[in-house]
This record gives C-alpha cells, structure tokens and sequence, in this order.
C-alpha cells in the first residue's frame, strides 16, 4: 500500500504540473526536469504567501518525498490550508489523505470531500454520487485519462519492483518506448536491480539488447546496480554479454567498475571475455584498478586479464612522457584532454612528475570536469590529488557546473582525497554558492567516517540544509548513523534545534525507530517533549508507529502521556487508531488519559472501533474506557462500530 501511495503522490506532482497559476512556472519548470529540491524551495516562497496552488503543490511533494523529507502531517497542514481557500484539489487529496493514512479519518475525510464536490470537482463528484471515499488506488479509471501521469507510475514501478503495478497498466503503456535518451523500461528496471520487474518486461517480449543513445544495454546498466537480482534474468533471458557501448565497453566494464562481485561472476560465467579491450586500449581489469575495486582486480586477474595501466612504471611504455591514446579513428574517452590531466586519473605521482617537467602547467581547466586537481577528485585519484595540492594548485576552484573538490571527494566517499584536501588547508565547510555542506552531503550518503573526520577537521556541527532546514543531526539521526550523532555531540552541536518543520534528531529517531540514536541524545539531555510544528512530540510519533522500545525509553525518560498534538490527538489514541496493540497495553500502564477526545471528538475507543481493531477495544474497555462519550458528529464507538459492519465488536461495547 505504501509503494502505491508513492506512485499516486508521484503522478498527483506531475498532473500537478499542468495547473493554471504563472506565478508558479518557475517551480513547474523545475518539476519538469525533476529538481524537486528547487521547486520546493520556490514552492515554500509561495506557500508562505498563502498562495493556494503553491501550497497545494508543496503538499503533493511532501506526500512523495520529493525534494524534502517524506511528511504527511505537513502534506496535510499545507492541503488543509489551501482547501480552506477554496482550492478543490486540495480539498480531494486532503479526503485521500484523511480517508488512507493512519491515523485514519473518515469523518473528516467525507467533510473535504464534501467540499471538493461542493467546488465541482469531477473526480469529488462522482464518489459522493456513489457514496464512496477515496480509499483506494485504481490506476485503470485514475490515470484513464492522463498518459504522462501513466507513464510516470509505470517507470517509478519499474524502479521498486512493482509487478502488479506494471500488469495492470502496461496494456496502455507499451513496454519497448524509450525515453529521451533512448533508455527503456528493461534499462530502467535494470538500473535499480529489480529482478521480478526484468523478468516480467523480458515475458512481455520487452527488447533485451535495446541500446541507449550511448549505446548502454540493460545488461551493463543491471552490472553496475546494487542488486544482481536484474543481471541473473537479463542473461537467463539471452542477454548478449559481448555487446559494447559508444566507448568499446561491455558490461564486464561496469561490474568491474563498481566493484559488483556477483555480477562479474555471473558474466565471466556466461562467457565474457576478462581481456577484451575498448577503444581507449583497456580492459576491465584498468577500470577496477582505477576504482580501487580489489576484489574484481583479483577476479580478473585470475582470468588471465592485464592491466594496461601497470605499464606506466616500467619503461616498456611508449616514450617518456607520452599518454597511450586510442588508435586513430577510433572513439576516444578522453577526446579533448591533456595528457597531463589524463595522467592525474593514473593517479600516479611519479607519472605526474614527469608529464608535468615536460608541460609546466597545472592549473588549467579541462573541460567539463574542471582543473586538474578536479579530474583527481572526479577519478578518485588521490595520489594525485595530494601531489597536485603539494604543487600549489587552487583547492576550492569549482569547475563550470559548480562543483568543488572536496563536495565531490565527499560524495564519493573518497576519505584519502577529502584528508589530502584538509591536509592541505581546505577548510572543512569549504564548498561552492550552489553546492551543500560537505558535512551535509557526508551525512547524506552514510560516509559517517568522512563526516567524522570533517567535524575533527572543524566543520560546523549546527550545519543547515537551506532548502528544507534539516540540521546536520537531524539528518543523521533519521538516518540512524549513531557514530555521526556521537560525533555531532561531542563537537557541541545543539541536541534540541529544529528543522523547518519543527522537528529535533529525538522526534526523527523516534519516528524512524533508531533505538541507539534516542539513547545518545536522551544521555545527551535532549528534551523529550518537544513537538513539531503539528504538536506531535516523539512520544506521539512513536506511539503511532508502533515503536514499542523507543516508548519504553521515553516513558523512562519522563514523556508526558498525556500530551496533546495541535489536532487533540494523544498517544493512545494515535496508537488505537493504528492497531498497536502492545503500544495501547504499554501506555494502559503508565495510566493515560483514556477518555481524552480530539479536536473532532474522538476518543481512543472511537478510533479504535472505527478501524475494527478487537483487541484495542477489548484493552481499552477493560482497563475502563467509556462506551458513553460521542464525537462531534455525535456518533459512539458501537455506532461507529455498527455503521462499518463491525457487529461483534459493536455488541462486545454494547455489554460495558
């Protein structure tokens, strides 16, 4: 259900798109080529003017988790806000929403959606005409009549192996249509590793040696992908292992590359050839070693594969001081560069020395990647990296996209480069107008000992994403990077600073379940009562999750139980409402208020006969909820439970 609320919340932004509101082209524009974290930023601008469209639209990313943190407490705030100003798509998401998302409201619900009908809109019509709630997904009548809203749902399922998704609305979408770059829906698949999807598009006769504009194949995009569950079906399914790319490269070169052991057995296995060479005159083997990928070097080697790269140490190479390059006529990898820059990617200082006696130059760009000592960082190179830096080389100079040294060494995890860049003077939150913080980009990609050794290196502990106001700890806190979160702490940033949304590292850790993580900041003082900007405190967001060990570690920490988020809710009827049945017998013992209502009315024992949950009901009536109080829409929990056909449950309340 989760991954099908993805791919509506991913349509819902791209049919999104179309609305009529030129103040907002600029953030439709950025939507349009993906950079969901631009459009939300624009988007907040608008919202904040209490521009409906924008607010409706920002909602729809929220939903996703498109450009910021996936949020639907926020989705439904910005919904609400823009409903209220007579927006009807807003009112009909914000009934999807109420009537899909736990905690679940269907009385508040059925109220917006009375309201999206009220303002004609024809979806909102037609189930108020039969008497229905948004409940449920159909992509079939939903996206009937909007091929790129379809387009989109597909490729995203594509992405998350989503068979059934894929059945039912592949008989409009046809499965052998490529994008703009001439990848298709196999390439796709393959990419994100997603085996039951490729073995399902070969079934349906998808092309299986389909070749992008680059001339990659899905067998060389499912090489380098995380999972070889993709790989082993392409080559089941006759994959042609020796085809090549725009630059001679098969797909043994891409699962050498990336270090992918079970895909360059699996190649070598079917036949690949370990000393097939591409046009620049390496094989595999140069392009493991260039990536530091031991343990395909190693393989390789055991194929019988040499390594051209080797042959700058011995004087057997063309003359001093000369780069091999391809054969005349052939494609060149490195058309346009120097051999100096070729050089720094060898990352061999002694090679660099001597190209560079004979140029003299090393602070020239070459272009796209930059200077030489962005080729370094570009290459992982950080041999030559270091020896660059020793020769006087800007360290911070950003090439023509932006992009410095040391954000690029982060985000590849490249710790030798990032300590030669800091080694060399680099300040640790040094980084280029348009580029995050190298300590946020750290956090980001899980390289915890990188973002350990910029903190040591001086880096602001209290970093702040300007986009979506994540704080560095918060960051590593949803992340669970316990280690990050230590480190953050003991360089003084501070435990209780919130993000855009209001939230700490404790509301995050709570929410995400990061047991060590609320250990750390509880031992660090963090407040434990803190809420965001929905009044939902750790406790609450817990509760609801179903986290029964980090309520345990809260309760011990002195959480109010009786806490109350901006809507009424407490956590046991945020736990009711969800079906949390341990959570609901762990707060009946630390004596919650049973009988609290929210702002509609509804207590713990209303919410829980609404969502049919026997064992909430029967807890909370023992432990002595009353049966008397009613909602707002003057409605009981046994009328509740009798008007969904909960009869057993109904005559259970009926009893007490």
């Amino acid at each position: 259900m989760a991954l099908r609320k993805s791919i509506v919340a991913l349509a819902v932004t791209l049919l999104a798109i179309n609305a009529n509101a030129d103040d907002l082209e600029s953030a439709k524009a950025a939507m349009r080529v993906k950079d969901f974290a631009a459009a939300a930023k624009q988007l907040n601008e608008g919202a904040n003017k209490k521009s409906p469209a924008a607010q409706y639209l920002l909602a729809t990313l929220y939903l996703s988790g498109l450009g910021v943190p996936l949020d639907i407490h926020q989705a439904r705030t910005l919904l609400e806000a823009a409903a209220k100003q007579g927006e009807p798509r807003a009112a009909f998401a914000l009934a999807s929403v109420l009537a899909t998302e736990e905690p679940r409201d269907l009385a508040a619900s059925q109220v917006w959606l009375d309201r999206a009908a009220e303002l004609r809109f024809a979806p909102a019509v037609e189930l108020k005409k039969n008497q229905a709630l948004p409940l449920t997904f159909r992509p079939q009548s939903d996206f009937a009549n909007d091929d790129l809203a379809k387009r989109a749902a597909v490729w995203l399922a594509a992405t998350q192996d989503d068979v059934v998704t894929l059945q039912t609305l592949a008989a409009t979408q046809s499965i052998k249509e490529p994008d703009e770059f001439g990848r298709t829906l196999l390439h796709r698949a393959a990419e994100f590793g997603a085996g039951g999807t490729t073995t399902w598009l070969l079934q349906q006769q998808a092309t299986v040696n389909a070749q992008d504009q680059f001339g990659v194949t899905p067998l060389m995009a499912a090489a380098a992908s995380e999972s070889a569950a993709a790989l082993h079906a392409l080559v089941k399914g006759k994959a042609n292992i020796e085809l090549t790319d725009s630059v001679g490269n098969t797909a043994l070169f891409y699962a050498a590359r990336h270090n992918r052991v079970e895909q360059l057995n699996a190649l070598l296995l079917a036949g690949a050839d370990a000393r097939t060479k591409n046009s620049n005159g390496w094989s595999a083997i140069d392009y493991a070693l260039q990536a530091d990928a031991k343990d395909s070097v190693a393989i390789l080697r055991t194929k019988g594969a040499n390594a051209v790269r080797h042959a700058t140490n011995n004087s057997s190479r063309a003359r001093s001081g000369e780069m091999l390059r391809a054969p005349a006529k052939s494609t060149d990898l490195y058309a346009g560069w120097t051999d100096l820059a070729i050089a720094t990617t060898r990352d061999d200082p002694t090679l660099l020395q001597t190209m560079l006696s004979q140029n003299g130059v090393v602070k020239g760009n070459t272009d796209p990647v930059g200077s030489l000592l962005m080729v370094a960082a570009t290459t992982q190179s950080a041999k030559s990296a270091a020896f660059l830096l020793s020769k006087g080389v800007d360290p911070i100079a950003a090439n023509a996209s932006g992009r410095t040294p040391l954000s690029l060494a982060v985000e590849h995890g490249d710790s030798a480069t990032v300590n030669a860049l800091i080694n060399a003077g680099v300040h640790a939150d040094a980084h280029a107008k348009k580029e995050p913080l190298p300590l946020l980009l750290a956090i980001r990609a899980g390289h915890e000992s990188i973002a350990r050794d910029l903190l040591t290196a001086g880096a602001n502990p209290n970093a702040v994403d300007e986009v979506v106001g994540n704080t560095a700890l918060t960051l590593a806190a949803q992340r669970g990077q316990v280690q990050t979160v230590q480190a953050l702490l003991a360089a003084h940033a501070e435990v209780d600073r919130t993000d855009a949304q209001g939230r700490t590292a404790l509301w995050y850790a709570a929410n995400g379940n990061r047991l060590a993580v609320v250990v750390a900041l509880l031992k660090a003082q963090a407040k434990v009562d803190m809420a965001d900007s929905n009044g939902v405190t750790p406790l609450l967001q817990s509760c609801a999750q179903g986290h029964t060990t980090i309520v345990d570690q809260l309760l011990a920490a002195g959480a109010n139980i009786r806490a109350k988020s901006k809507l009424g809710d407490t956590a046991v009827t945020l736990a009711a409402a969800s079906g949390q049945l341990n959570v609901v017998q762990q707060l009946i013992l630390a004596k919650p208020e049973l009988d609290a209502q929210t702002s509609l009315g509804d207590t713990a024992l209303i919410v829980a006969s609404r969502a049919g949950h026997e064992k909430i009901v029967a807890a909370l009536l023992q432990a002595g909820a009353t049966t008397k109080l009613r909602n707002s829409e003057k409605v009981s929990a046994e009328d509740v439970a009798r008007a969904r056909g909960f009869e057993t449950l109904a005559a259970q309340i009926e009893k007490h």
